[in-house]
Order: C-alpha cells, then structure tokens, then sequence
C-alpha cells in the first residue's frame, strides 16, 4: 500500500452501530442480565424496564470497555478480515503488533 493510499470508512457511526447491533443482539434488543426483550434506548444507553439494568451495546461481549471509535473498530476489523497488515497502513502502526 502506498503512502497516498488511505483507509476510508464509507459508513457513518449510526450505520456502524446498527451493524453491530444486529451481530450482537441478533436482530433483537434484550437484556443481558434477564433476558427481557422489551428494551428502552435513552441517548447511547439502553435500559431494561424489568430488571432495571442499564447497559451499553457492548456489555457482555468481548467489545465490553472498548474506547475505540466505532468506525476505527470497522476499520480495524476489515482489515483483519482482509488479512492487511497493519504496519502498511500508517494510521494503524499503533495497534500493530510486533
């Protein structure tokens, strides 16, 4: 890859999420303490009306603390599944590992 060659993230953080959203919950929101479908989205929370519990699109998976931005997460990830090597990609030297 070359130096004018940079990675671009075609989707927004919204598209981004929504894709997650449907890997992680499978096309349905629950909570992960009891289970209860009918979940309640307030800002970037979601809450669960049964048991209380408020929680994030990314408790109780392997995401869970992630403080990556969404779309460098995308990025990153497409990377890996495209089996580019990060140290080609200069925005990426950080996460590479030696």
């Amino acid at each position: 890859m070359n130096e004018s060659t940079k990675l671009i993230c075609t989707l927004s953080n919204k598209q981004i999420k929504a894709q997650f959203k449907l890997l992680i919950f499978n096309g349905r929101s629950r909570c992960p303490r009891c289970g209860y479908t009918k979940i309640r989205r307030s800002e970037n929370r979601y809450r669960c009306p049964k048991c209380r519990l408020p929680f994030s699109l990314t408790l109780g998976t392997w995401l869970k603390g992630m403080k990556l931005p969404w779309d460098k997460l995308y990025l990153l990830l497409d990377c890996w599944l495209k089996r580019m090597s990060l140290d080609l990609v200069p925005e990426y030297a950080m996460f590479a590992v030696a």
